[in-house]
């Protein structure tokens, strides 16, 4: 798991690698999602370069009670300054099961749309759906289940997800 994180981490960096010159971009916030499956409330951070940005996304609630916890990692790319984007990670998401802890490793894309930057450009707001799939399922002393071997793919593997991100951004 930490693997596939780590190489999303680094696909994000070297995006944004050429970009040095153009105006850096710091922000910190929130998500609001919509889908049932997980908890509503994530907390995010990354960064913006020109027109791309990656960020870091985790789920505080999940973490402190230990109960299912995901965490993301993706890269965004501005189709146009301050309109659409497209976007493409990775997700884990884990949850406990009869006393282990049971992994689902999940990519996903999307699109999003951004609402006019308030309070002086600091507060940025960004609407976002998503497609995600199980690419594959794991627990320690359990068989690994990968995303061909399902019986009923188009039923078990795919999530639809809308979620809301507020932003405080700064320049660096």
């Amino acid at each position: 798991m930490g693997r596939q994180l780590a190489a999303v981490a680094v696909c994000c960096l070297l995006c944004t690698a050429e970009l040095a010159e153009a105006e850096t971009v710091g922000f910190a916030g929130a998500n609001l999602r919509t889908d049932l499956a997980t908890h509503t409330l994530r907390a995010s951070g990354g960064v913006s370069m020109g027109c791309w940005s990656a960020a870091f996304v985790v789920d505080p609630y999940g973490y402190y009670h230990r109960s299912q916890q995901d965490t993301e990692v993706f890269v965004e790319r501005d189709l146009w300054h301050g309109g659409w984007s497209v976007l493409a990670g990775w997700r884990l998401e884990s949850a406990p099961v009869l006393g282990i802890r049971y992994y689902l490793e999940k990519p996903f894309f999307g699109v999003s749309a951004s609402v006019p930057k308030m309070l002086f450009g600091f507060v940025r707001i960004r609407f976002t759906a998503e497609l995600a799939f199980t690419l594959v399922e794991h627990a320690p002393d359990l068989p690994t289940s990968w995303f061909w071997q399902l019986e009923d793919p188009a039923r078990n593997a795919f999530d639809v997800g809308f979620f809301a991100r507020f932003d405080l951004a700064r320049r660096l």
